[in-house]
């Protein structure tokens, strides 16, 4: 696998992170000896660095189960103070319990969820750096925040190592703003979403229909006209890509790595199987070309947002 540094002067991580939004319940209930599975054949098949949430369900504990002790120093663990407020007290304790789930000492990237929504930025970064100080955390990053809101963080504090932003075919829209901002300032980019929700995985059709317990569930592009609208361009994507003899997982995977400032793709599969397409497109070799058609392809999209959150739930979990 491929590996690029996380930001200047930043540990060198695998350009595919495996994501565990999906085998934490995310988008449907995942049963457990598959999830498992599927941590275990990301390790093996090279992908070294993982991301999570405390917000994710059960990914945490999942995490924990999988990874050997032998194992912890080889891989990157990232995850993230998901509900607030973030206060000191709530940031420390998420940590706290991150590491209890994940059975070690030290996560390598604790991450802000969301921007604030109550407490002062200042605040919460305050909080967010104290846990590093504190010896729970190697790096401290930010996710979801735009544009506006990184050059905020940026007047307040030091530097984060990374942000974690929505990146895709179908959501293009951080590449001149937050990713800009990261390129120039030598901070990484971890970049989620990449096969949008699973609108540029190749296995759903129209008449598909999502469970309360998945996210697609209540988002807009899911509902029958958009989402026949969404597979349309899906279903030309993925002729442009077999022009290539690659799938349209690969083709998604390598626009987003292709695209300047972006460190790693983080790729969630709710089964072992899905991973290995995600893995070649990190790997592929794309002639020529192929990624502007692509974008051209993509823009006959329906211009409905990716429905990430702007700012952090308030309500915190019982520990």
């Amino acid at each position: 696998m491929k590996r690029r540094a996380l930001g200047r002067d930043g540990p060198d991580v695998s350009v595919l992170y495996l994501g565990t939004w999906p085998i934490g319940g995310g988008m449907g209930p995942v049963p457990r000896a598959t999830a498992l599975a599927t941590i275990r054949h990301a390790l093996a098949l090279g992908v070294s660095a993982i991301d999570t949430a405390e917000g994710y369900g059960d990914a945490e504990e999942l995490i924990g189960l999988a990874i050997a002790p032998s194992e912890r120093d080889a891989i990157h663990l990232a995850t993230k103070v998901s509900f607030g407020p973030y206060t000191a007290g709530r940031v420390r304790a998420a940590a706290e319990q991150s590491l209890r789930r994940m059975r070690t000492d030290h996560v390598d990237l604790f991450q802000l969820h969301f921007f604030p929504a109550v407490v002062d930025l200042q605040e919460a970064l305050d909080a967010l750096l104290a846990v590093r100080d504190a010896g729970l955390a190697r790096d401290v990053g930010l996710s979801n925040f735009s544009a506006d809101q990184l050059e905020r963080a940026l007047g307040l504090a030091a530097v984060p190592r990374a942000l974690q932003v929505p990146l895709n075919l179908l959501d293009r829209g951080e590449l001149d703003g937050s990713i800009a901002s990261c390129r120039q300032r030598g901070i990484g980019v971890l970049s989620h979403s990449a096969l949008a929700k699973g609108l540029l995985a190749g296995a759903l059709s129209p008449t598909n229909s999502f469970a309360g317990e998945d996210e697609r569930s209540r988002h807009p592009r899911f509902e029958r006209d958009a989402l026949a609208a969404y597979l349309d361009v899906a279903a030309r994507l993925e002729a442009l890509a077999a022009e290539a003899s690659l799938g349209i997982v690969e083709l998604a995977v390598a626009w987003v790595l292709a695209q300047d400032g972006v460190t790693a793709c983080i790729a969630g599969p709710r089964h072992p199987d899905e991973l290995d397409a995600q893995v070649r497109g990190a790997e592929a070799v794309v002639p020529p070309g192929l990624l502007e058609r692509a974008e051209a392809i993509a823009a006959d999209a329906p211009r409905i947002g990716h429905g990430t959150p702007t700012s952090s739930p308030l309500l915190a979990p019982q520990s």
